[in-house]
């Protein structure tokens, strides 16, 4: 069961759900339509906020998303370049859940 409501946002055309999954012990990041490299930082801080209120770590799920401007490496450098914001307590972890190909 999850401890609180998603979250629902639209960062210009690709819509996300974020939840805090207390079973699992996980904030799930659910992202489905086209999505390019320049929609990701919103995405990511909004998770990171989350993740920080949670104390959980992070799983973006990426399997109900389109790849549109965005190479492979992308997805893996997010949470090693988007900058956090002032105010962060700790980092969380995060994972990649994606069905496309990596070749």
């Amino acid at each position: 069961m999850n401890s609180s409501r998603p979250r629902v946002g639209c960062n210009f055309r690709v819509p996300y759900t974020i939840t805090v999954d207390t079973v699992r012990s996980v904030v799930r990041v659910l992202v489905s339509g086209i999505l390019d490299a320049d929609q990701a930082p919103a995405i990511v801080t909004e998770a990171r906020r989350t993740a920080g209120e949670s104390g959980l770590n992070i799983l973006y799920d990426l399997r109900g998303a389109t790849p549109g401007k965005l190479e492979n490496s992308d997805i893996f450098w997010w949470p090693r370049t988007i900058p956090a914001r002032p105010g962060r307590t700790r980092a969380a972890r995060s994972s990649r859940a994606r069905p496309w190909s990596t070749r």
